[in-house]
């Protein structure tokens, strides 16, 4: 069973290195920065698939059986597995692909608040505040932190789907 965690959370990190170089190669964070926030929310598929693919096939081998505590492994598995090449692909872009993302996002942020008439103040807190979070902590860390606890909450939030189908399945088995 290890070893399906860890070929899901392999091919989630390679997921999420092309996800990061294609929106990047179709201007996400440049020309088309107003869809880079609804770009990283859609990014949030990838672990979910991911996720539900481990514990698919967890399910698939427990032979009808289905516990949480597994679910939850498979999860963090995936998710440890993944950070790694998560990690080094967000560096790479940040460092050398695209070092002022992190500009370009605070500049449209600026500009989109001055558009709705937010006031100056507010418009200068806020924008601190994105840089504030991009410079907050050790990215290798948080990268780890992040996709492991990504994934450990989608394997919690999809577990009682899989344990409900596999005691449906379990009961069939025995009628």
């Amino acid at each position: 069973m290890l070893k399906s965690r860890v070929k899901w959370g392999i091919g989630l990190g390679v997921a999420m290195f092309g996800w990061t170089m294609g929106v990047h190669f179709l201007g996400f964070y440049t020309s088309r920065i107003e869809y880079a926030s609804l770009v990283d929310r859609l990014a949030l598929l990838l672990p979910f698939l991911a996720v539900f693919g481990a514990l698919w096939q967890l399910r698939r081998d427990a032979n009808g059986r289905f516990p949480i505590r597994a679910a939850l492994l498979s999860g963090l598995v995936v998710g440890a597995v993944a950070a790694p090449f998560t990690i080094a692909s967000l560096w790479f872009y940040h460092e050398f692909i695209n070092p002022e993302w992190l500009e370009l996002l605070i500049s449209f942020e600026r500009d989109r608040l001055t558009a709705l008439g937010t006031p100056p103040d507010e418009i200068l807190r806020q924008t601190a505040q994105m840089q504030q979070r991009s410079a907050g902590g050790n990215p290798v860390v948080n990268g780890f932190i992040g996709s492991v606890l990504i994934c450990g909450v989608m394997a919690l939030a999809q577990a009682p789907v899989f344990a409900l189908g596999s005691r449906r399945t379990r009961d069939t088995l025995h009628a």
